[in-house]
């Protein structure tokens, strides 16, 4: 009896350990990245390294120490070579895309920042309370850019799905905006006669 119940306890403990203490690509020390990105982010990660042979990363605190900077976060983790991070720090607002030697060809990273993740940032605390959506989003889209350089095609990734479910909400506005412009048009046309 006691030899079942060590048992329970222990796949009891095993289960309940949060995916960010064994995760691969994420480092999450502040506990800001909620497990369903993390798990997400490793999904696409080992994609990305299993497709493009390319480790991509998260790095995110929640307050820099006042001595240091982004890079000296950076520095003070070993990443894997070849290795691209985004490496935030959400009180200070900083946000930056490191990568090792070569890799700076494969994605516009202004465009990833700018884009794909300070947007969602800047509701960070307001509604989601998480910077979890910002990162995972950001991530997803920078892997997609690599993969997209490298004419490879990853099944993970959430850029693409989320792009044309955008695609299809602008068309159906552009198109609402298009028939409700026609018919005043037409109803002031009507009018006057």
């Amino acid at each position: 009896m006691l030899k079942k119940i060590n048992k329970i306890v222990t796949i009891t403990i095993l289960l309940n350990i949060p995916i960010f203490l064994c995760a691969e690509y994420v480092v999450n020390d502040d506990h800001l990245l909620v497990d369903n990105t993390v798990k997400l982010i490793e999904e696409i990660g080992s994609e990305a390294k299993q497709k493009l042979n390319i480790n991509f990363y998260v790095y995110v605190v929640k307050k820099m120490e006042i001595d240091k900077n982004l890079y000296s976060l950076f520095e003070s983790k070993k990443f894997t070579n070849p290795y691209i991070v985004i490496i935030s720090s959400i009180d200070d607002k900083k946000i930056d895309i490191i990568n090792s030697q070569g890799l700076d060809e494969l994605f516009d990273k202004e465009s990833v920042i700018e884009d794909y993740i300070v947007p969602l940032l800047i509701n960070y605390g307001k509604k989601t309370g998480s910077p979890s959506a910002a990162m995972l989003n950001g991530y997803s889209q920078l892997v997609e850019n690599v993969a997209e350089v490298k004419n490879i095609t990853l099944s993970n990734t959430i850029g693409s799905q989320s792009k044309t479910v955008v695609d299809v909400v602008r068309f159906l506005v552009y198109s609402s905006l298009l028939f409700f412009f026609g018919l005043f048009i037409y109803t002031r046309i009507k009018n006057k006669k």
